[in-house]
This record gives structure tokens, C-alpha cells and sequence, in this order.
């Protein structure tokens, strides 16, 4: 809105005669001061009609010409607004108001190096005015200079703390400078002065999403959008949080109410491609994306996303072509760095994916444990560490990380000669001690009280070593379990068969719900699937599910042909007596969880269920995994079912059961021995 500093007469004179009467002929500097009259009366289109007529003349001053400007605002082109403005300074140029409101339309037209003009000639007439600091502000913020913006508003803000303006100006550019902490109080300075003004509750939303308050966040969005339904901006931020909180369908709802209001809002059209995306409609995304990309095409952002869903279609030269376009536009977009990883780690290119899977940290999804905050980082191409200096080895991300990469411990050790502490989360603890792979073994909560030490993620020990797709260096059992616990665990399943030929199976089913998102959707299968499986003869099942997915098995069609033990089994939460389990078991058949690694690194005959497009650690293609020997894939088919996948797995249970009665009873998996060979 232009600033009505425009608005005033020659004089200061009041109008000899009522307002409604005819005026009769006047001078020109009387109509100018019948306007003026008019204006304070509230009546602006008699006003706005006497300034054309002294236009019309040739009579009208600098002040007819602004304020006409102002008055006209909604109702005329914005080239016929400037053209009054300009007019206006060619009579007058120092007139410090036209100048502001000229750089207003100016900025409002994308014209941003002449507003920022206008403005330092405002600031230069009247440099005692707070206004002309807090339109600057607006304009050097257009123009990506969040530095100079910031000192703008501030001077504004110096001489009006009241200004709210440039309280607005200077929250959004604290948060666009990636300090959410100081916009939100920023904002709330604000909102004391206006609690319902809309864009101060979405920019506040926001700073708090980037906090990680979503539930307020939602909340401000909200109260914005009720505050003003035609506010685009509100319902598109709206839709982002809400897609972020997992209600799918609300979000692209607003998302769509935003392009309703707008149609050619590119964050928009980006929004509703995520909510589409995690509705699992990916064309639908694709087709948002690409109307964002064709509205900015170096929207970096709307690239990251559309690889994400060319990824999770099974497009992974689509979505390594979006990601470096993304890179391309914006090299410090960690997100489109992280997603590349993915991209080139899952079909086999480890040199270049270790590299880009450092960025992970910055993307802000993984949570750092505190002791990274609180000690250095250790760079093995840096200064060797001090004598007696511990270097802490860190798992990060999830249990199935962790399992997978404990493997390269010993390795590390060796190659470093480091004193080394392996950091593993308390369910860890025993199996990892048990395990030997480290002299010495903590929880990530002891390990936040140690003073000394750097610190190296478990995730970035492949690159050191220089891990590859065919040659992960360690591919014999890692895992172990003391002798006397494997035994009871054996003898109190075999103690529960109705057969006692029956070869044990276990069944795993189902991950994390929070972690099944992107290119994980769809990993885990329901318990019903696994029911075709139930009738084959000679086999009694076991569940190793816990937590979510494991309130499926008291519904299950075929509960009756789990294992007698089954409700001590359930009760068993322990990594170390799962592992136990897991070695009494002829077969293990898993989604792709913790259990599987699990499985996996202890050696036992493992069937690996995957859908279309899975984790990168799995690669494209094959039924085998250089990472565990003993596990066999099932891959889902692009466009398949799980369906198809349980029947060929019930296809090939029936020579697993001939081989294992072939070689003779019992074909349990043996307990790995105390040392095992490593590839060199």
C-alpha cells in the first residue's frame, strides 16, 4: 500500500464553505485545499475527481499529482500510478513522499534497483524519518542483500520502535539468515502491536516450523488463514506444515485453495507436489512440480523434489539429472546433495555417493547426537589425534544402521591405531560388547558426559575405508551370542514345535512408522500378506515383530500356526535374546528393518522382502547382497504386489525344506565362532 505521507495541501487554510456545496469557481491553490478538506472527510473520490480536473487544466502542483497516485491505487494501472509520481518529482524533486511511493510501485513491478533509488532519495531528504529506512529494507531484501536489509531495518526501528514495517522486515530477514530464534521474537514484538495482522502470524509459523514446533506452527498458519481466506502465501505455508505432520490430504487441500488464489505460485504448485507425492499419486506430483519448474525454472527446490518422486518411481537417471540441476542452481542445497547419495549409492557408484552422503548432517533430518555439539569433529586428513585422545565412533540414524556398519570397527581400529570408543544406542549395548568388535563400548548416553575425544559417524567409516558395492571388506558373521543363551533359546523352541521336525521360521514384518517416508513408503508389508506362506507343511512360524505391526498377529487368519512360546517371544525385547532367537530359527524371511541386518550379520539363512524401489544399500537388481552372504532379496516388480512376491517365496520354500532335509537334522544356524575371517 502506497504511504499516505502523500496526502496534503499547499496551505493549511480550511475551506471557506461546506464540503457538499457547490465550490464555484477556485483557484488552483484553493481546490488544492478543498481536496486536501475532502480527503480528511473521507471523501476520496471527490477528492480524486477535483485533482483530474486540475490535471485536466494544467493547474495541478507535485502534491495534485502524489496524491492522486495514493488515491487511485486500487482502482488504476500501476504504469498510470508511476507516471503521477514521476510527474509529481519533475515539479518537485525534493518532495521526499513521491519518491517513497514511487519506489513502492517500483518494487511492487519487480523493478528493484530503481526502488532501492527512490528510497536512499527519501532516506537522503528526510533522514530523520524511520519510513524511508523501513521501505529499504523491503527493497534490499528483494534484492538478496539480507545483511544491508537487516542494518536498514534496524536504523528504522532506532529512530520508530514502533514501526512495524520494518519489525517485519527485519523478523524475515533473521530467519532467512537462519536465525529462527531471533525472527520469532521479532515477530512477536509485531504481533503485540497488531495480534491478528496475517503475515506476521505466517512468517511467524515459519520460524517455528524451522524450530521444530510444528503444532504451533500449524496453529499460526491456521489463524492466518482464518484471518484472511484470500491469503495465498497462509494456506500454501499451511500446506507445507501439514504435509510435514503427515495429513496428506489437508495439505494439498490448502495447497490448492493457495493456487486458487494465485495459479502462478511456484512454492505453491511445489507444495502441493509433496502432498501428492506422499498420497503415493507420483504423476500427480510430477505434473505440480513441472508447473513450478515452468513458473521458475531455478526454483532449486521444486529440482530436489522432482527427483524425489522420479526416485521413488524408479527413475534414478531422472532423478540424479534433477538433483545436479538442483546443485546446479544452489551448490549448498544439502538436501539435493543427501538425495544424490541415495541415488548413486543405489546403483552402485560408491566413489562419488560417499562424497555427496557427508552432506546428510546439514540437510537437518538426522538427529545429531549431543556429544557431536559438544566435541571436535575428527578429520582424517587433519592432525593425528593426541596420545592417550579417544576417537569416539558414532552410530547415527537408525538400529539397522548401526547393525550394518558395527562391522568396520576392528577395521577402523586397525588402520587408525586409535584408542577407539564405539558409541552404540542402549538397545545395542550388550550385543555390540558381545560382539568384541571394539575394546571398549558405551551407550550414547554415557558417552555425552566425556570431556575429551573427536568424534567420527559410524556412516562415514565406508568412505574411509573405501567400501564399494562388491567389496564391503567384511562379509562373514560379526555378530555373536554367548553359547549358554543360544541353547535356551533353541531348547525352548524346540520344546514348543508340535512337530519336532518342523523347520522354524521367522517372520518379520514391518519398520518404523515415523522413518517410512519417500523412498521407504511401502517397505513394510501387512501380516495378512504372509498368509499363503502359513500353509506350507513341515514349518512352524515365529514372530520377531515388536512394537508397531506386532497387534497384528492376535488378528492374523493364521495365528494358530505361530509357535507355542510365541507369548514369551513377544515379551522378549532384548537385542541379544532376539539374536538368539533369530539362531534357532532354519529361516528368517523380513521387510527391510533392524531385523533384517540383525539376521543378516549373525549368519542365518535370511529372505529379504523389497518393494520396487528400495534403499540404496539393496542396489537396483539381483537376488543377492554382498553385504550378507546368507541373505537372498524377493524383489516387488515395479507396478507388482506383495502378492507376487510371497508366491515366489512360497515357491522356493519348498526346495529350501528339501535341501534341509537332504543334509539331515537339525539345520539350525550354528553360533558364529569366536574370531571370523575379514576380506583384506
Amino acid at each position: 500500500m502506497l504511504s499516505s505521507g502523500g496526502v496534503e495541501s499547499s496551505s493549511g487554510a480550511s475551506p471557506s464553505r461546506p464540503l457538499g456545496a457547490d465550490p464555484g469557481p477556485l483557484s488552483a491553490s484553493q481546490a488544492e485545499e478543498r481536496a486536501a478538506a475532502l480527503i480528511q472527510a473521507g471523501q476520496l473520490d471527490q477528492a480524486a475527481k477535483l485533482y483530474r480536473q486540475l490535471i485536466a487544466a494544467g493547474q495541478a502542483g507535485p502534491v495534485a499529482y502524489a496524491n492522486l497516485a495514493v488515491l487511485s491505487e486500487s482502482s488504476a494501472p500501476t504504469a498510470e500510478l508511476v507516471a503521477l509520481l514521476r510527474q509529481a518529482l519533475a515539479l518537485q524533486p525534493n518532495f521526499a513522499e513521491a519518491h517513497g511511493n514511487l519506489g513502492l510501485l517500483l518494487l511492487r513491478s519487480g523493478e528493484v534497483g530503481p526502488a532501492i533509488a527512490c528510497f536512499q532519495a527519501q532516506i537522503r531528504l528526510r533522514p530523520q524519518a524511520a519510513e524511508g529506512y523501513a521501505h529499504l529494507a523491503m527493497a534490499l531484501k528483494e534484492q538478496g542483500d539480507l545483511q544491508a536489509s537487516l542494518q536498514a531495518s534496524q536504523r528504522a526501528l532506532a529512530l520508530d520502535p514502533r514501526q512495524l514495517s520494518a519489525l517485519s522486515s527485519l523478523g524475515h530477514n533473521l530467519q532467512l539468515l537462519g536465525d529462527p530464534a531471533a525472527a520469532i521474537a521479532t515477530y512477536y514484538q509485531r504481533l503485540a502491536f497488531d495480534p491478528n495482522h496475517a503475515e506476521t502470524l505466517s512468517n511467524l509459523g515459519i520460524s517455528l516450523q524451522a524450530q521444530g514446533d510444528l503444532a504451533y506452527a500449524i496453529g499460526c498458519f491456521s489463524k492466518a488463514v482464518a484471518l484472511d481466506p484470500s491469503y495465498p502465501e497462509a494456506h500454501s505455508n499451511l500446506g507445507a506444515a501439514l504435509q510435514e505432520a503427515g495429513e496428506f490430504q489437508r495439505a494439498a487441500h490448502h495447497c490448492r485453495a493457495a493456487l486458487a488464489l494465485r495459479p502462478n505460485f511456484a512454492e505453491a504448485h511445489s507444495n502441493l507436489g509433496n502432498a501428492l507425492q506422499s498420497l503415493g499419486d507420483l504423476e500427480g506430483a510430477l505434473a505440480a512440480y513441472g508447473q513450478a519448474l515452468a513458473l521458475r525454472p531455478g526454483f532449486a527446490q521444486a529440482h530436489v523434489n522432482c527427483g524425489m518422486a522420479l526416485h521413488c518411481r524408479g527413475d534414478r537417471a531422472g532423478a540424479i539429472a534433477a538433483y545436479q540441476q538442483a546443485i546446479a542452481l544452489d551448490p549448498a542445497n544439502a538436501g539435493a546433495h543427501a538425495n544424490l547419495a541415495m541415488a548413486l549409492l543405489a546403483q552402485g557408484d560408491y566413489d562419488q555417493g560417499w562424497i555427496e552422503y557427508q552432506w546428510r548432517w546439514r540437510t537437518g533430518k538426522i538427529q545429531r547426537p549431543a556429544l557431536m555439539d559438544r566435541l571436535p569433529a575428527w578429520d582424517p586428513a587433519g592432525p593425528p589425534l593426541a596420545p592417550g585422545e579417544p576417537l569416539l565412533l558414532v552410530c547415527e540414524q537408525g538400529l539397522g544402521d548401526g547393525l550394518q556398519f558395527l562391522r568396520y570397527a576392528p577395521a577402523l581400529q586397525q588402520r587408525t591405531g586409535a584408542e577407539l570408543l564405539l558409541c552404540v544406542p542402549e538397545p545395542l549395548l550388550e550385543l555390540t560388547r558381545l560382539a568384541g568388535l571394539a575394546e571398549r563400548v558405551c551407550s550414547l548416553e554415557e558417552a555425552q558426559a566425556l570431556e575429551t575425544g573427536r568424534w567420527l559417524s559410524l556412516l562415514s567409516v565406508p568412505a574411509l575405508l573405501g567400501v564399494t558395492a562388491t567389496q564391503p571388506l567384511v562379509n562373514k558373521p560379526y555378530l555373536r551370542v554367548p553359547e549358554q543363551r543360544r541353547a535356551a533359546w533353541a531348547d525352548r523352541l524346540q520344546a514348543s514345535l508340535q512337530t519336532s521336525e518342523a523347520a522354524i521360521i521367522g517372520l518379520n514384518w514391518q519398520g518404523a512408522p515415523p522413518t517410512e517416508t519417500n523412498i521407504l513408503r511401502g517397505r513394510s508389508l501387512p501380516l495378512a500378506e504372509l498368509a499363503p506362506l502359513a500353509k506350507t507343511k513341515g514349518i512352524e512360524l515365529v514372530s520377531l515383530q515388536k512394537g508397531a505391526g506386532s497387534e497384528q498377529l492376535k488378528q492374523a487368519s493364521f495365528a494358530n500356526r505361530f509357535i507355542a512360546c510365541q507369548p514369551l517371544i513377544d515379551q522378549t525385547w532384548d537385542f541379544v535374546d532376539t539374536a538368539a532367537i533369530i539362531l534357532a530359527c532354519d529361516l528368517v524371511i523380513t521387510s527391510d528393518t533392524a531385523v533384517a541386518h540383525l539376521a543378516g550379520g549373525l549368519g542365518v539363512p535370511t529372505w529379504l522382502l523389497l518393494h520396487p524401489v528400495p534403499d540404496w544399500r539393496w542396489g537396483l537388481a539381483g537376488t543377492s547382497t554382498a553385504w550378507y552372504p546368507s541373505m537372498r532379496l524377493f524383489r516387488q516388480s515395479p507396478g507388482g504386489s506383495w502378492a507376487e512376491v510371497i508366491r515366489s517365496v512360497k515357491q522356493a520354500l519348498g526346495p529350501f525344506l528339501r535341501n534341509r532335509l537332504v543334509r539331515g537334522l537339525p539345520a539350525r544356524a550354528p553360533a558364529p565362532p569366536a574370531a571370523w575371517e575379514r576380506r583384506k
